[in-house]
């Protein structure tokens, strides 16, 4: 089934969303794979069902342009600072447990982000590839943070990690073994696999909470503060600036493939706060860079943000929008320095 049709690209007015393609080329769609010696004016002809008429549907291939290359190659860069972050905290975090599962938490978060962004154009098997990966994503997340920023030690840590894990080889064993021909089970499937990513999320959300709640020590309170701040930058500017804007006014301030570059502040955040005995000597200027840089992209956001509905607001009104943008700026420039001085507090 069709869940997405690149507006930009050949097969735009010609494929549409919930068309059930049925064969490519004369090929079942599980058999059927790009050659890549294919030239950009070659046409693959698609025969699929639309409102219950079989069509056959001719298209052209053409080059991906540069836009579309930046947005295929940004989650793979985000997937690789994900890579080498944990490599450099494997190699020298104090502690062996936390360094070991956060290396293997990091490698598994750059394989789905590779994973996911392939799928969308290259063979199938990738995007089963992604979807047994994401079974795994969220338990080995809530793994590490049993022993983030210290180890939690309860017998229903025990048994709630077994739980995880066997509820993942569940998920694994239906998604291999349910073939590709059984549609609606399997977007039943995909709906069930990002939920039980959400699910283990909020564990990870009640597991800082509770480690925050239980530290006596101000530097595991610190670390526990930076990561909640990486991850609330990332996600935060991502829905301000491309989901939101996009569900509102119909189009995103940022594109995907920029506003995505954020989530690099996640890996980095917990790199930060893991390794932060070692960078003692350079603490004092990560620390004002990094409060600096976090001030700049947040009212940076939320300038674009608001500059975006004043507009929407205020159409064709040149003094007035003026005015408004003039008492915007003057606003985010009084916010500079508190802003500045409590999130230093943090980072």
């Amino acid at each position: 089934v069709v869940f997405q049709v690149d507006r930009a690209g050949p097969a735009a007015g010609r494929i549409e969303i919930g068309d059930r393609i049925a064969l490519v080329d004369g090929l079942p769609v599980s058999q059927f794979t790009l050659d890549p010696s294919r030239r950009s004016d070659n046409v693959v002809l698609f025969s699929l069902e639309r409102n219950g008429e079989n069509l056959q549907v001719a298209v052209v291939l053409s080059p991906p342009s540069p836009a579309v290359i930046v947005e295929r190659l940004v989650p793979v860069l985000v997937g690789l600072a994900f890579l080498v972050t944990g490599t450099i905290v494997l190699a020298f975090s104090p502690s062996q447990n936390q360094g070991y599962l956060f290396f293997l938490m990091c490698q598994l978060s750059g394989a789905v982000l590779a994973c996911g962004t392939i799928a969308g154009y290259g063979p199938l098997w990738v995007g089963r590839l992604f979807g047994y990966l994401l079974w795994w994503l969220g338990p080995l997340i809530v793994h590490f943070h049993f022993y983030f920023p210290f180890s939690f030690s309860s017998p229903a840590k025990r048994y709630g990690l077994v739980l995880l894990y066997l509820l993942a080889i569940l998920g694994t064993v239906i998604d291999i073994a349910v073939p590709a021909s059984f549609i609606q089970i399997r977007s039943l499937l995909r709906l069930i696999r990002y939920s039980w990513l959400g699910v283990n999320m909020f564990l990870v959300i009640a597991l800082l909470g509770h480690a925050y709640r239980r530290a006596i020590l101000l530097p595991e309170r610190l670390q526990i503060g930076r990561v909640v701040l990486g991850g609330t930058l990332a996600v935060f500017m991502f829905l301000v600036l491309s989901l939101f804007p996009e569900a509102i006014l119909g189009q995103p301030i940022l594109p995907h493939a920029v506003s995505f570059l954020f989530l690099l502040a996640i890996p980095l955040a917990y790199g930060y706060a893991i390794l932060h005995d070692r960078l003692l000597s350079l603490d004092r200027y990560i620390s004002r860079a990094a409060a600096s840089i976090l001030v700049l992209v947040l009212l940076s956001g939320l300038y674009l943000l608001a500059n975006t509905m004043v507009m929407q607001l205020i159409p064709g009104a040149a003094e007035q929008r003026s005015l408004a943008n003039l008492f915007l700026v003057l606003l985010l420039a009084v916010s500079f320095n508190p802003l500045y001085r409590s999130l230093q507090q943090v980072v």
